[in-house]
């Protein structure tokens, strides 16, 4: 899991990174007028930063480190559960 995590981040962002474990994992599902229309499982993975700077890139338009107090000072995280994650990876 962690070996795809880490080409997952250098192929969107170009940071390479060392995975060192899993936080924790998401299951997000999605429906409209009760019928489902996406089941996604996200594994957040903790890394080590290794080299490179982020750039968008494929899937990405925007890559940028941001302080952990400007993201969980947000009304709401870029992605629901990021302060989840975020917290999670701090303990």
């Amino acid at each position: 899991m962690g070996a795809a995590a880490a080409r997952e981040l250098l192929e969107e962002t170009g940071v390479e990174a060392l995975p060192r474990g899993t936080i924790d994992t998401l299951d997000i599902i999605l429906r409209e007028d009760g019928v489902l229309r996406h089941h996604f499982l996200l594994v957040a993975v903790r890394c080590d930063y290794a080299a490179g700077t982020p750039r968008g890139a494929d899937d990405v338009h925007e890559a940028a480190w941001v302080p952990v107090a400007e993201v969980m000072a947000r009304a709401r995280p870029l992605s629901e559960d990021v302060d989840t994650i975020v917290a999670k990876a701090r303990a």
